[in-house]
């Protein structure tokens, strides 16, 4: 699990212990910043789709579309070149996971496999659910943009997805089963159903684009008061208190599916998200009770807003690779907040 806490119940809050060095949930939110960094803005399928290789989306592959500017073109890499990034992200990442899990994370530490349940969304849950949330949105995102980055070393699209998919299984499989071989955290089949969850849902969208046009899967991170204070910033990740995943309705999906709609909804998004309050130790300050919330709410889509900016630049367009992946809780319009701990 990604998780690097015991917890247990003190006061109405679950403390955190045992921080390694560096929080494995935000080592991951590193390398995909990089990687949204350095790929595309389009779909895997809307990049072959750009060299003419599918043509119908009705049926569910790409439509031929015109692609975004990208940092690099389709055709840019050599053989040996695509070679070498193709391996380095299918053997190197998950070899320098497995080097870091047994350097700072204690894999090997016991020969004994021990199991953690840590249940779902219940509130006496040590997150109260925002942890599994947590997972299935990493690995939605790492699949996502490894996806990007293997579409310019495959020559077919369903290649480029499958090896995305099969790194990030590998990756959250690996972390699982070290964690199993450790005294402090154990194996979460929980954790690993949230990971394999997120990576099935990245998977379709980079099939289907129809499906990607009317769906995103976006979260917001605030650092709270306590983290600031009293953690590192590479423990950003375990700072629940400042996290809101969302699961974006895109009414723009409309528009790109050729109906003829008011053209303001497609810069309309409808939200429903999930956040947790008080559940961490950098939350004592606050001496609030934990507390569970769901939300529905409609809001702008800031990436789409920026794509109708005429002559948009190299900043605009880095914008939009993270808009992707990025909730922006001042564009919301409208909202309804429900508290489950009530």
């Amino acid at each position: 699990m990604y998780v690097d806490e015991v917890c247990t119940l003190r006061d109405h809050r679950f403390e955190m212990k045992g921080h390694t060095t560096v929080q494995r949930s935000s080592i991951l939110v590193l390398v995909i910043t990089l990687l949204v960094t350095v790929s595309s803005n389009t779909t895997t399928a809307d990049i072959y789709a750009s060299s003419g290789s599918e043509t119908s989306e009705a049926s569910g592959t790409a439509k031929a579309v015109t692609s975004e500017s990208s940092v690099f073109p389709k055709d840019a890499l050599d053989s040996k070149q695509k070679s070498i990034v193709r391996y380095s992200l299918l053997v190197g990442v998950p070899a320098v996971t497995f080097g870091i899990g047994m350097k700072a994370w204690d894999w090997g530490e016991t020969n004994t496999w021990r199991w953690n349940r840590e249940r779902w969304f219940q509130a006496d849950t040590y997150s109260g659910g925002a942890d599994k949330v947590g997972h299935f949105y990493t690995h939605y995102v790492f699949t996502r943009s490894l996806s990007r980055a293997f579409s310019y070393t495959e020559d077919t699209p369903e290649r480029a997805a499958l090896y995305s998919v099969l790194t990030t299984s590998l990756i959250g499989t690996m972390i699982e089963v070290g964690d199993a071989f450790t005294g402090t955290y154990g194996f979460s089949y929980e954790d690993l159903i949230a990971d394999h969850a997120g990576i099935a849902l990245a998977y379709a969208m980079d099939r289907y684009p129809t499906l990607n046009n009317y769906v995103g899967v976006t979260a917001f991170y605030w650092p709270t008061r306590g983290f600031l204070e009293y953690d590192t910033p590479f423990n950003f990740a375990s700072d629940y208190s400042g996290w809101t995943f969302t699961l974006n309705f895109k009414l723009s999906g409309f528009h790109r599916s050729g109906y003829n709609t008011p053209p303001i909804l497609r810069f309309l998004q409808i939200d429903y998200g999930y956040y947790t309050r008080n559940y961490t130790r950098f939350d004592e300050y606050a001496n609030k009770p934990p507390t569970r919330h769901r939300f529905l709410g409609l809001s702008v889509n800031a990436r789409e807003l920026l794509g109708a900016l005429p002559n948009a630049n190299g900043l605009v367009d880095t914008a939009r690779r993270f808009l992707r992946f990025i909730y922006l809780p001042p564009m919301q319009m409208l909202g309804r907040d429900v508290t489950l701990d009530q």
